[in-house]
């Protein structure tokens, strides 16, 4: 782009358009960058004449075709040529205005020039006419709303593209759309996304608020007046913000919602209600609940499900893809071939989660791939290596979390803890049944759900029967939590409880159902069915009676949980499981002949008779189970029942 000296106006009348730091002169048919001309060619210069004159409007190839080349027989390409070279002169928008780029392409549709544009009529015989026009039009422009504008993204968006397309979907039909889930998944700065393409393709203005520094629900209308130019003496917050508003169309994205929920719910349904224009896009870890919301639920990227990959093949994992380009952003190495397993596995161990990410991806600059991922056990060790970009509550995951948990109310949080103790899915009835003893079913029931709505419990709604799960991270700072309330001990052995019950549906369930309606409705238990025996076997820690309860548990779990075993291709670590199990027991004082008995015929069983019909499995399964409650009846310490000391 070259420009040349400007020069007076020679028109004795002349029609100006004005946008951002340019004056196009109709008559003239001149365009002036802050009082110098920018060369731009004839059929540039009549394009532009009418995007500004339509500012706003998507105008199709056809119609600019028709106008700009009337009665002149081009090529359909003349007109994206000439659009390039257009953009080119006019370059970029500056910080202080209204859009992220003057002219945009809207697929199948057509160009638009985005931005406000203003029109004068001035009479230069007029001494002072001129310098008249340009005062009241800036005086226009000041007295237009200074909407707080979005913050600039420093990175892309990456693995996000499915989800741009959803909500921009639902904001073509819904007026409020709520973008929720888990502290640190990436909602903000999707919605930041979502709002600068929302403008794009509508020319709607957009004005942000953050909601995140405020300490309580008071003051929720002055961060909406701030955010949208209201005066701050307005004597009536919410008429004022009315009156901004009104007639306008204008996206409003207020981030970080959860903490001011019921304040901020009734303040934007008035809004909405007034302003027919007014279209809000809110980002919260909880939804309002409100009529004619619509809420998607962001969920973690697409993590790998082996780690026997190359980098390339790594990389098709948007999660790995995030925490490669990081990690090399902080001064990381080149990644090669050897290190895709290893990526593979740090991504899932920090669950995709977007936030958990960036923070270790910012360790890979000052640490080896190989010392980070032996040190990923404890999820709540992540540190931000002092990225200054990071919000203070986002610095570690756990201070993301801390964030929600702040907002919890006893029962939701004692019922959180209670769930750190499953490993994988679970279902509503097995959440209830593991709160039972500190709260009723009604009252867990209501805390499940409003730990689901506030994105701390996972809902996959296309699993019918455990649609419920705690991500590892945040199951790792739920069990913290437990731990430091001393209920670990008496939670696992109601866990083990559980699980034991669970069997023992799943065993009499067997010869009823058809295996794969039998498999689907019990195989999620068997990472908690394995955690339960870890737990009921480990070296004794509290009383004799604890170490009996737990054994007692245990025994009845090994031979209980067997065909679940079987059924998941496992034959060999439940062997594994119940030779250790009878290690253990026969080591113990006074340990039980029937019982150790028991399982060695439960094992037998399994090994032995698998390709057998279910009826003679479960004749021999009987009988192991029959001679452990017999074992039970008569007490481990009976005499006629110990087994000599190894």
């Amino acid at each position: 782009m070259s420009s040349l000296p400007a020069y007076p106006p020679q028109a004795t009348a002349e029609v100006l358009w004005r946008f951002g730091p340019f004056v196009v002169y109709e008559t003239q048919r001149r365009l002036e960058r802050t009082g110098e001309a920018v060369r731009l060619g004839f059929r540039s210069f009549e394009l532009l004449l009418q995007l500004v004159k339509h500012a706003g409007k998507v105008l199709g190839k056809d119609e600019l075709l028709a106008t700009v080349w009337a009665g002149v027989i081009v090529e359909d390409a003349s007109v994206r040529v000439q659009m390039s070279m257009l953009r080119k002169a006019l370059g970029r928008p500056g910080a202080s205005d209204d859009c992220v780029e003057w002219i945009s392409n809207i697929p199948l549709q057509g160009y638009r020039l985005n931005g406000r544009v203003l029109r004068e009529c001035t009479d230069t015989t007029r001494p002072g006419t001129l310098s008249m026009a340009i005062a009241a039009s800036f005086a226009s422009q000041s007295a237009a709303p200074a909407f707080t504008k979005l913050p600039t993204r420093l990175t892309r968006l990456i693995g996000r593209e499915a989800d741009l397309k959803r909500l921009l979907t639902a904001m073509d039909t819904s007026r409020i759309v709520t973008l929720a889930g888990l502290g640190g998944i990436g909602k903000t700065r999707l919605a930041i996304h979502t709002a600068e393409c929302h403008q794009t393709r509508t020319g709607m203005q957009i004005a942000f608020v953050d909601l995140s520094p405020l300490i309580g629900e008071d003051h929720v209308a002055g961060a909406l007046a701030r955010a949208l130019g209201v005066p701050s003496d307005a004597p009536d917050t919410m008429h004022a913000i009315h009156r901004q508003l009104e007639g306008r169309d204008v996206l409003l994205l207020i981030d970080n919602c959860e903490h001011v929920v019921d304040a901020l719910a009734p303040l934007i349904a008035g809004l909405l209600a007034a302003l027919p224009k007014l279209r809000i896009l809110a980002t919260s870890r909880e939804a309002f609940r409100m009529e004619g919301e619509r809420v998607l639920r962001l969920a973690p990227l697409v993590v790998p499900e082996t780690d026997r990959l190359t980098l390339a093949q790594a990389m098709r994992s948007a999660a790995v893809e995030l925490l490669v380009e990081r990690a090399q952003a902080a001064g990381a190495r080149q990644f090669g071939d050897s290190d895709g397993a290893l990526l593979a596995r740090i991504a899932r161990q920090v669950d995709g989660i977007p936030l958990a990410i960036e923070l270790v991806a910012a360790r890979l600059g000052v640490q080896s791939i190989n010392d980070l991922a032996s040190r990923l056990n404890d999820h709540m060790r992540l540190y931000s290596a002092g990225n200054a970009t990071v919000l203070a509550r986002h610095r570690t995951l756990a201070a993301a979390l801390d964030w929600s948990i702040a907002l919890l109310n006893p029962q939701e949080l004692s019922l959180f803890r209670l769930l750190s103790v499953f490993r994988g899915r679970f279902d509503l009835n097995s959440a209830l049944r593991l709160a039972e003893g500190d709260m009723d079913t009604e009252s867990a029931f209501d805390a499940l759900i409003s730990l689901a709505n506030k994105s701390l419990v996972s809902f996959d709604n296309s699993d019918a029967v455990a649609p419920y799960r705690l991500l590892g991270t945040t199951r790792s700072y739920a069990a913290n939590l437990l731990s430091r309330t001393g209920e670990s001990p008496a939670l696992g052995r109601r866990h083990a409880e559980l699980m034991r019950s669970l069997m023992d549906e799943a065993t009499a369930q067997l010869p009823r159902l058809d295996i794969d309606s039998w498999t689907e409705r019990y195989a999620h238990h068997l990472d908690d069915v394995r955690a339960a025996l870890d737990a009921c076997l480990a070296q004794p820690g509290g009383t004799e009676a604890d170490t009996t309860t737990d054994m007692e548990v245990g025994v009845a779990l090994a031979v209980t949980s067997a065909p679940l075993w079987f059924q998941a291709s496992q034959a060999e670590e439940y062997r594994n499981r119940v030779l250790t199990t009878i290690n253990r027991l026969e080591r113990l004082p006074g340990a039980d002949a029937k019982t150790v008995t028991g399982l060695r015929l439960a094992l037998t069983a399994r090994l032995t008779l698998r390709p057998e019909p279910h009826s003679e499995r479960l004749g021999m399964e009987s009988e192991a189970k029959a001679l452990y409650l017999s074992a039970a009846r008569s007490g481990p310490g009976s005499a006629s029942n110990r087994t000599p000391q190894k």
